[in-house]
C-alpha cells in the first residue's frame, strides 16, 4: 500500500517522467518470475483465509453408518441333543451429529478483518480479481489479459500527463490499516472504519503534509518543499471549487 500511495503522489505532482520507467518496471517484473510467482501463491493462499474462518464459525455434520453380515453354519453330531441348524443374522446401523459452536473466540478471530471485508477472488496466469469493502470508494478491481510495451506507454501518457490525465488532476494517498483506512484526496483527510469514517479540512500546507506524513506513513523527504507547495496550492484551488458545488 506504501508503494501504490507514493506513486500516486509522485504521478499527482506531475514531474518530467518518461514511458520509458513505467516500461522498465514492467520488464523487471517479467524478469524477475519467481518472486511474482511466489507473491501470487501467497494471495492465493491468502484468500482462503476467509472462507476458512466462516467455516469454523457454521454448524458440522456428520454420518457414519455400518453394516454386518454374518453365516452361522453349525452341523451337531448328535441331533437328539443339538440339532444342526444355519443361520445367517444381520445387523445394520448409523449415526448421525449435528455440532454447532456456541463460542470460539479464535475462530471468530480467523473470520473477523478488522470488521472490513476484502477478498481477492480469483488468481489466474494472467490476470487477477479482486473485490473491495463496501465502504471503500470502489468496488473492485478487475486484471486480464498482458498489455503488450506500446499499450503500456500509450496509457501511461494519458493517464499522466496534465492537464486531462486523470492521475494528475487529484492527488490520493491511502493507507489501509488493520482497523482502519486513512485516506488523503486533494485537501480532505479520511478516516474510514466499519461504524463509518470522519472528513477533515485540510486549508493549510502543514495540516496537509502533515496528514500524508503522519496520518497515512508516507515519507515526502525526498520531494522539494517547492514542489509541494505548489502542489499543495493547485489542490487548494480545487479543492475550493468542489466545495462550493458540494
Amino acid at each position: 500500500m506504501r508503494s501504490c500511495a507514493a506513486l500516486a503522489l509522485l504521478v499527482a505532482v506531475a514531474f518530467p517522467a518518461s514511458a520509458e520507467d513505467l516500461l522498465q518496471v514492467y520488464r523487471d517484473s517479467q524478469r524477475y518470475d519467481a518472486t511474482y510467482s511466489a507473491a501470487r501463491n501467497n494471495l492465493a493462499a491468502g484468500r482462503e483465509r476467509l472462507p476458512q474462518g466462516r467455516a469454523l464459525l457454521l454448524p458440522t455434520l456428520n454420518l457414519t453408518a455400518n453394516a454386518t453380515h454374518s453365516r452361522l453354519d453349525v452341523a451337531s453330531r448328535d441331533p437328539a441333543l443339538s440339532p444342526s441348524f444355519l443361520r445367517n443374522p444381520d445387523s445394520s446401523g448409523y449415526t448421525l451429529t449435528l455440532t454447532q459452536p456456541i463460542f470460539r473466540a479464535q475462530n471468530y478471530l480467523q473470520y473477523e478483518q478488522g470488521g472490513f471485508d476484502y477478498a481477492l477472488t480469483e488468481v489466474r496466469d494472467d490476470g487477477w480479481s479482486f473485490l473491495a469493502d463496501k465502504t471503500g470508494s470502489f468496488t473492485g478491481v478487475e486484471v486480464s489479459g498482458v498489455p503488450t510495451d506500446a499499450e503500456i506507454a500509450e496509457r501511461h501518457a494519458s493517464l499522466s500527463t496534465p492537464p486531462d490525465g486523470r492521475f494528475a488532476t487529484v492527488l490520493v494517498v491511502q493507507r489501509r490499516m488493520p482497523e482502519h483506512v486513512d485516506v488523503v484526496r486533494g485537501c480532505l483527510s479520511h478516516r474510514i472504519t466499519p461504524d463509518g469514517q470522519t472528513e477533515v479540512e485540510l486549508t493549510s500546507y502543514d495540516a496537509w503534509r502533515s496528514a500524508i506524513e503522519d496520518g497515512c506513513g508516507l515519507s515526502l523527504a525526498d520531494i522539494g518543499d517547492a514542489e509541494l507547495r505548489t502542489l499543495f496550492d493547485r489542490q487548494l484551488v480545487a479543492h475550493r471549487r468542489f466545495m462550493e458545488t458540494r
